[in-house]
């Protein structure tokens, strides 16, 4: 959804109930009530606001026909029609007028079921024929191989917040009839902010291009009137157009902080405070996961260190593998390491040349074989 401060799934649970199906790639949500009336779209009375209403925003081609069809939508709402989802009635605005680049549909409506789920609230369903016509130009040549039209049924779910005269529409979800949606929740949620969250965001300065493409002066006329209201007298334009912008720049910015401090908030459950203490804590348990493996992988380094050197030497660590050790005394007289000994003299395995002398209290080593030095 685009606007992650909304609560789409308490919006959805108020009119459907929700079963996981298999086959499905995302939840199926089934009316709440079979308490329905059925009947065909001429005698739908009431629900014809509705309906047409929903279809006037399909049809609309211009800023001004977006604006004048969105207005039956409450202001957070659940819109999920593939391949967008998204819970914004600005974002709504701009993302159905920016699809129009792409196609241009026409809803014809067929039956009509309506149903209380709730005490205030009415579903509408609707069984219809979709009519896409999708755009084909010159300059894009690969739309040239698109058919010029493509007629589906489609089922709509709309829910109504109150009377179905005059309640706001705060739920649609459409579908191809008898079809699970074919672009998967993160996508389409994905395109939600794509084309309407960013475009909401900078919608002021995309206004010249939106008046350009549309050949209006919608944005236009709305730049005029907030100009003529902020600088009713106004003698220098020019400079009271840089005081405002110096003025709305840094105001639409604190506007974004807060729109992402209040979403990020609505995401983890806490306060802005909170969350950057969660963050810390977070990056502090990382950082001594990795302090302890550290340790953990100098520790095995020394002990394989210390194995490979042959260890100490009468508590002092050796110089080297085929280094020239120090003398040790055993028995008391001191017996003199070879040039090419052991580690050092007096380590676990002697493996120099045969000693010289008798060592007091020594065993006679007479006519013992010498250990080969192995390499």
């Amino acid at each position: 959804m685009s606007d992650l401060r909304v609560d789409t799934e308490a919006i959805e649970e108020t009119y459907l109930r929700k079963d996981n199906d298999l086959w499905s790639v995302t939840p199926v949500w089934h009316p709440k009530s079979r308490d329905a009336r059925i009947m065909s779209f001429i005698d739908a009375g009431k629900a014809k606001r509705v309906v047409n209403g929903v279809i006037r925003l399909f049809e609309a081609k211009t800023s001004v026909q977006h604006r004048e069809a969105v207005e039956i939508f409450n202001q957070n709402l659940l819109w999920d029609g593939p391949p967008i989802r998204l819970s914004n009635k600005g974002h709504l605005r701009l993302a159905t007028y920016l699809f129009k680049y792409f196609a241009h549909v026409r809803i014809i409506p067929t039956s009509v079921i309506i149903s209380e789920p709730s005490v205030g609230k009415n579903l509408i369903e609707v069984d219809a024929v979709a009519v896409s016509y999708p755009h084909r130009v010159w300059w894009i040549p690969a739309t040239l191989l698109l058919p010029r039209e493509v007629a589906k049924n489609v089922h709509f779910k709309i829910g109504v917040d109150g009377d179905l005269d005059d309640g706001p529409v705060e739920l649609f979800i459409g579908r191809l009839t008898n079809w699970p949606p074919f672009v998967i929740t993160p996508i389409r949620s994905l395109n939600g902010i794509l084309m309407g969250a960013i475009p909401h965001a900078f919608e002021t300065p995309l206004g010249y291009v939106f008046d350009f493409m549309d050949g209006g002066d919608y944005y236009a006329r709305k730049r005029n009137a907030q100009f003529k209201a902020r600088h009713p007298d106004s003698t220098n334009p020019t400079w009271d157009w840089i005081q405002d912008l110096a003025y709305d720049i840094p105001n639409w910015a604190k506007e974004q902080a807060v729109i992402g401090a209040e979403t990020a908030q609505a995401l983890f459950g806490k306060t802005f405070d909170n969350i950057k203490d969660t963050i810390n804590a977070i990056i502090s348990f990382y950082v001594w996961v990795w302090n302890t493996f550290i340790g953990v992988v100098s520790n095995i380094a020394n002990k394989a260190s210390d194995v490979v050197q042959g260890g100490t030497s009468n508590g002092t660590p050796s110089a080297g593998l085929y280094a020239t050790g120090p003398t040790a005394a055993p028995g008391g007289t001191a017996w003199t390491a070879g040039s090419a000994g052991a580690v050092g003299g007096g380590a676990k395995y002697y493996k120099g040349p045969a000693v010289t002398g008798t060592a007091t209290g020594a065993p006679n080593l007479t006519g013992v074989r010498q250990v080969a030095m192995q390499s």
